[in-house]
């Protein structure tokens, strides 16, 4: 009785004593105690005497690298005798077989100075950077197959075959050609199953997913032998051009965003809503886009205007939100639009609207935006709007120079002088040859994105936002391209399935440096019949 007494009185004042020891010295960064109490049990106590960032970060580090096994840790006595984090041993590069060897190797040490199970296995973590369960196990695997066998590494072309062997890739391969990669998992099991092989759906997913690559394929227009014919011979008259009096003109279509995305909701908060307009009629806005060339020494930009495809109109009465005057609460709703107030509608883009706002907005703004042009050419495609009901002719006698003097042409100064803008309509089916439809219309696209529009007005504040904020060297690099492209539709002669070039498939002097690989001549009938001719036949489409 007087001995349980005398430890539970002991025992505390034990700990208390080492505790202000180990307190008072002056120790930099920790300090392991071991206490032995009466019963013979062991506790680790640490105490942290400097925990500033550094050391935090350091440790950090070595416990990231020691589960690498980049490193060993000194022994206790050294971290006791320093009083900093124990410095970094670099292992040489060994196999794992060696690894595991040395781990059994000093869990065996361990054992034999008499530490216990726990403290061995830590100690050969410690030494080879496995985890203590590792350790453990490979010990064990040791003592009942062997040290050779449990160490040895994995031999080439061991463990569980493969489901997939190179006869079932062969035939998932051409069944894939077949089908223009375009196929579902239970389709190539249907496929494996004629060919007297069982493979599961989700073998063939897996598959798919680690080893093939899941790309988009890129549209391109039906071309006919007289459309190749006017897409090689617009190039070879092209190929060298400057563009720098030249604009492409085109319509593009802004949508509001539709997409469905996850949000985080609060617990104990109010419940999160998502808005969206009709599924089937997405808001969505039309844009008369027109730019050029930026010129820098001249202070021009490239960005001739971005316009609204709209019409004005007046209110014949007060509008509210939501078409009611109204709320369920019976408050009255915001005033969307007062009596007789002017605003813009939407309306198509046919002829009548593409020559008034080529007249009203497209020629004013090239005249004051490239005053030094002696004469600019406006490329646009072949649509009915643009072509339908003599547009063109009306378009060319609208851009023609006002009758002047000599003196108003050539020594007036002025910004709105009336530089003659002829019209140009680019080869059929070819919006590759247009910036616009090469690249520009869909970065525009991608900007507006990132604003998330929804409702018409949003849409275009997001458009008006991206057309101010796009860089002119973007621009400059579009038109550069330009003419990249019309060099690969040359080696292409005429056709559309190029590949599109790169920088890194140019030479010193802009040029491509070899002909395209995927180029297949066809017959003209889209049978896909091959044609080594020069003056080609129409392409087969991908």
């Amino acid at each position: 009785m007087a001995g349980v007494v005398a430890s539970s009185i002991l025992a505390p004042l034990v700990l208390v004593l080492n505790t202000a020891a180990i307190a008072s010295a002056n120790t930099a960064a920790c300090v392991d105690s071991v206490v032995h109490n009466l019963t013979g049990t062991k506790r680790r106590i640490r105490f942290d005497a400097v925990d500033d960032k550094e050391n935090r970060q350091e440790r950090e580090n070595n416990k990231k690298n020691r589960s690498r096994g980049d490193f060993v840790y000194k022994s206790t006595a050294a971290v006791r005798a320093t009083g900093k984090d124990p410095p970094r041993v670099e292992l040489k590069k060994q196999t794992q077989s060696e690894r595991r060897l040395k781990a059994v190797a000093y869990y065996n040490e361990a054992r034999a100075k008499g530490k216990s199970v726990a403290s061995s296995r830590e100690f050969a973590s410690q030494q080879t950077g496995y985890a203590t369960k590792y350790v453990r196990n490979l010990v064990k695997k040791a003592r009942t197959q062997g040290l050779d066998e449990a160490c040895h590494d994995r031999r080439p072309g061991s463990g569980a075959p493969s489901k997939m062997s190179p006869a079932k890739q062969k035939i998932l391969e051409d069944f894939s050609e077949e089908n223009g990669g375009i196929f579902t998992n239970a389709d190539a099991v249907v496929a494996l199953a004629k060919k007297g092989k069982h493979v599961v759906k989700e073998t063939i997913r897996r598959f798919i997913v680690a080893y093939w690559i899941i790309a988009m394929p890129r549209i391109t227009p039906f071309l006919t032998n007289e459309n190749a014919a006017e897409r090689l011979a617009w190039a070879r008259k092209h190929e060298h051009d400057e563009w720098n009096d030249r604009v492409d003109i085109d319509e593009k279509w802004f949508y509001a965003d539709t997409k469905v995305r996850r949000k985080l909701k609060v617990p104990h908060r109010k419940k999160l809503k998502g808005k969206a307009g009709n599924k089937r009629h997405v808001n969505k806005v039309m844009y008369l886009i027109a730019t050029a060339k930026p010129r820098p020494e001249k202070g021009f930009d490239g960005k001739i205007g971005c316009w609204r495809v709209s019409m004005q109109k007046v209110a014949q009465k007060k509008v509210y939100k939501n078409n009611r005057k109204f709320d369920k609460d019976g408050k009255e709703n915001e005033v969307l639009r007062e009596k007789g107030e002017i605003y813009e509608e939407d309306t198509t883009m046919d002829s009548e609207q593409y020559q008034k706002m080529f007249k009203d907005l497209v020629i004013p703004a090239i005249r004051q935006k490239m005053p030094w042009a002696r004469r600019v050419v406006v490329q646009h495609d072949g649509a009915s709007p643009h072509t339908g009901k003599n547009t063109e002719d009306i378009l060319r006698e609208s851009g023609k120079q006002s009758k002047e003097s000599w003196l108003q042409r050539w020594c007036v100064r002025t910004s709105q002088r009336d530089v003659p803008i002829n019209v140009e309509r680019q080869p059929p089916n070819s919006p590759d040859m247009n910036v616009l439809d090469l690249c520009f219309n869909r970065a525009l696209a991608c900007k507006c994105a990132k604003e998330r529009p929804r409702t018409k007005a949003e849409i275009v504040a997001a458009v008006e936002k991206a057309w101010r904020e796009y860089e002119s060297e973007k621009l400059t690099r579009a038109w550069e391209y330009k003419t990249i492209v019309l060099k690969a539709i040359i080696q292409a002669n005429g056709w559309n399935n190029y590949k599109m070039p790169h920088r890194r498939d140019l030479d010193s002097n802009n040029n491509l440096k070899t002909v395209p690989e995927d180029i297949v001549y066809g017959t003209g009938d889209g049978s896909g019949t091959t044609n080594s001719s020069d003056d080609g036949a129409i392409s087969e489409e991908e």
